[in-house]
């Protein structure tokens, strides 16, 4: 005879916050493979790896969308999707920014072109920023990268899933191989 627990028997599911709730979910065989390398790589269960990006979707701030910005970032995109499906030589490598200098100062001069045609007209006047430092759109810009550039290379120190407003930069230091 088969032996039926008890309603609300067996081993209560746990995590850190206290019992979990069962949820199920339907996901494309490419999102669970990718979710279950990234659960692995981060020594967790694939269902702990999916709760800690929700907390952190959640926990994210919700900043007002930036067409601008996205318009911008669209243009970038396109600029390297252009050129690396432009024929290039025979026994050369494939179009990489990253690794070879000539893509790279392709793709910059080609964003440098873009803003330069995006650009306001008139001149920049006085800064609008609180910095007795930063007084022209070049400092400003450069002190400005340079802050970014320190949060991507601190990320490498912090615990993925702490919520913090940097850990989008620790997957950007990870794709462009900066770490």
């Amino acid at each position: 005879m088969v032996r039926k627990r008890a309603p609300g028997g067996g081993r209560k599911r746990l995590s850190k916050e206290g019992i979990a709730l069962p949820f199920s979910s339907k996901l494309t065989p490419e999102v669970r493979g990718q979710l279950q390398r990234d659960a692995k790589r981060a020594g967790l269960s694939l269902s702990r790896e999916i709760e800690q990006r929700l907390k952190e979707s959640i926990r994210a701030p919700r900043l007002p969308p930036d067409r601008h910005a996205r318009a911008l970032s669209f243009l970038v995109a396109q600029v390297i999707a252009l050129l690396q499906r432009a024929p290039r030589r025979s026994k050369t490598k494939p179009f990489s920014w990253r690794t070879n200098r000539f893509d790279f100062e392709t793709t910059k001069a080609a964003v440098i072109d873009l803003m330069d045609k995006l650009a306001p007209s008139g001149k920049p006047g006085k800064t609008p920023f609180k910095s007795k430092y930063d007084t022209t759109p070049t400092e400003t810009g450069q002190s400005t990268a340079n802050r970014i550039w320190a949060w991507m290379e601190t990320t490498t120190k912090l615990d993925r899933h702490s919520g913090s407003v940097v850990l989008g930069l620790q997957q950007v230091a990870e794709d462009l191989d900066i770490r």
